[in-house]
This record gives C-alpha cells, sequence and structure tokens, in this order.
C-alpha cells in the first residue's frame, strides 16, 4: 500500500473539479485493508472511500485520507430455480455488474443499467431508477469499521434505506469500509416498464418480446439519449433529488400546472420529477462561465471548462432558489458535497 500526500483529486471525480486530499492511497487486497486500518493516521482524520467519484462534489480541499476502493471479485454463493445470491467485491464497476448479472441469468437489476460508480457505493447511494431500486434486490453487506478494525455484516433492515439514502450517509459516514455487497436476484424476468421513456421505446422499435437483455439495452439507449459521458463532458449524473410531496400539495400545484408529473410512492405521497421544475424555471440549457446546465436533460449540471467546486455549488443553489420562488419546493443535492 502506497500512501500519496497532497494528492489532486480533480482526474478522479466526474465534474473534474480540483481538490487537493491531504493523504490517499488505493486499496486493492484483504492485506491493504489491513495495513490500512493499522496506520495511526486513518484513526486521526477525516476518511472519504471514493470508488469512481462520479456522484460527488468538491468544494474545498479534502483535509483528511481519501481511500479509494478497488476491491475485486464475483462469487455466486447459492443458486437454485428460483433465485440466485451473489457476492460482489465493493470495487467492482457497477454497470458491469449489472451485464454479468443479465448474460447469466440473474433479474432484477436490468432498470439500473449504466448507472455510474461502483458496487460498493450503492448502498451507500441507495441506487434507483425507472422503478427500481437498489434496496429491491439488496441482500446483506460487508463492512469493516476503522474504529474496532472489525468486521461486521449489515442486512437489509440495518442499512436504514430511504430515498437517495442510507445509515452510511448519515450516521456512519466515515466510520465503515463497504467490502462487499450480497443481491439475492430472480432467475426469472423481473421486467418493469411502468416509465413512459421505456414504454415510448418499447413502441419506437417494435418491441413485441420484451426480454430482461433487451429491456438493459432499452435502458442504456434512454440514458445514453439523455446524459452526457463523463469522459466527453464533465458531470456528476443527477444532481438533485426528485422531490416527493403530499398529494394534497400536488393537487394543488397541478390546478396551477395541469402539465406537472408525479408518480404515487405511498398512499399520499407524490415523487415529481426534479428536471421538470428546473425546465419550467428556464434553466435547461443555460451557461454560466464554466458551469451550466445540461441542454438534454436539466437534472445534470456541466463543469464547461476548469469551474471550482464552489462554483458549481453557488450555480446549484440558485436553481434550488428558483424552484423554491416559484413551487414551494426545496430541491435537495443528490450528489455528495464535500
Amino acid at each position: 500500500m502506497i500512501i500519496q500526500e497532497n494528492f489532486s483529486l480533480k482526474s478522479y471525480n466526474t465534474l473534474g473539479v480540483q481538490s487537493i486530499a491531504r493523504y490517499y492511497t488505493e486499496i486493492t487486497t484483504q492485506s491493504e485493508i489491513n495495513e490500512l486500518i493499522a496506520n495511526p493516521i486513518i484513526h486521526s482524520l477525516p476518511v472519504l472511500i471514493m470508488g469512481s467519484g462520479s456522484n460527488i462534489l468538491f468544494t474545498t480541499n479534502f483535509e483528511g485520507f481519501v481511500v479509494k476502493n478497488s476491491l475485486k471479485g464475483i462469487e455466486v454463493l447459492e443458486e437454485d430455480k428460483e433465485k440466485a445470491i451473489i457476492k460482489v467485491g465493493s470495487g467492482e464497476n457497477w454497470s458491469d455488474f449489472v451485464d454479468y448479472c443479465t448474460d447469466k441469468g440473474y433479474y432484477g437489476l436490468e432498470n439500473l443499467a449504466m448507472i455510474p460508480g461502483t458496487v460498493g457505493a450503492t448502498p451507500v447511494q441507495n441506487i434507483g431508477a425507472y422503478g427500481v431500486e437498489l434496496e429491491d434486490y439488496f441482500y446483506k453487506l460487508e463492512a469493516l469499521e476503522f474504529h474496532s478494525h472489525k468486521i461486521k455484516t449489515f442486512g437489509l433492515k440495518d442499512c436504514d434505506f430511504g430515498y437517495r439514502d442510507s445509515i452510511f450517509k448519515s450516521k456512519y459516514q466515515g466510520k465503515y469500509f463497504i467490502l462487499s455487497v450480497t443481491f439475492k436476484l430472480s432467475k426469472k424476468p423481473v421486467l418493469k416498464v411502468e416509465y413512459d421513456d421505456i414504454k415510448n421505446e418499447i413502441a419506437a422499435k417494435g418491441i413485441t418480446d420484451l426480454t430482461p437483455q433487451r429491456l438493459k439495452d432499452i435502458i442504456i439507449c434512454i440514458r445514453q439519449n439523455k446524459l452526457p459521458d463523463p469522459a466527453q463532458v464533465k458531470n456528476a449524473g443527477s444532481f438533485f433529488k426528485n422531490p416527493v410531496v403530499k398529494e394534497k400539495f400536488f393537487n394543488e400545484l397541478k390546478s396551477d400546472y395541469p402539465d406537472i408529473r408525479g408518480i404515487h410512492v405511498g398512499s399520499s405521497l407524490i415523487k415529481i420529477p426534479a428536471a421538470w421544475l428546473i425546465e419550467q424555471t428556464g434553466w435547461k440549457g443555460v451557461k454560466e462561465g464554466n458551469v451550466g446546465v445540461y441542454s438534454r436533460h436539466s437534472l445534470v449540471l456541466v463543469n464547461h471548462g476548469n469551474a471550482s467546486g464552489k462554483e458549481i455549488y453557488d450555480f446549484a443553489c440558485r436553481i434550488i432558489d428558483s424552484v423554491h420562488i416559484q413551487f414551494g419546493i426545496d430541491l435537495e443535492f443528490e450528489v455528495n458535497v464535500i
């Protein structure tokens, strides 16, 4: 294990923001983890575990210890005619893992295809897309506690999953290193197609025999058409969460904005697309200096040049203010702001 000091993170986050980490190292094996936790530095400073850096905004230098997670490995623990239980190294690429599952006939994750990041980051964020949440197929995870040096197993209830949230984003932030995540997947196709984007794509392609592979390809096509490739345009994917409001409030909004859309997420709760709210306030495609809103999807903020994290943060706050003034809704960041 090599520890580097005053390490630039600019090429390690997909927004391409400059930030200097006081210490940095990359972990690829269990022995390196043991070496890491034996180092007194790790216990005296804040710790940030990073995967691909695809859901993070640095607004300043990180005066702590950045650990890049590169733990690999996929193991099928159990399998029968109905299901498969699969353990995955937390440093595996998420999109590659979804491909692996679909190819092997392990179903359920197709709607989460092409979400950037590593497997270990998915339960932290409780990722979700097109009607599927990570928690729907989560079985357990193993994580190492920095303080005690002990490995703990977290089941579904232990993770306290919420909308783009978990216990690892709040109470246990920076206190655990997620080693592996285990999923329980179906051996029978699980096709969730209630979103209009999916229905429209199925109709446009004339698909009459939908399979998990075709559904995954549709999701990839939709994401490629809407979202910029971070390798070409620096971004962190969806910057804001879709707000959830009470149905009564939603109906009041609908009387003023007949075109507003929403999806029921509870008996009296409605999830509203943040992208629609941002579009209505006139921000879609706006560019100010090196920061802007992507022209094809207003949920994505773009670093057009060498924008600082502070510039991006301030720009995002102005969008939040506009939405609040017009709709009385407070948008929240989906990205992790450091």
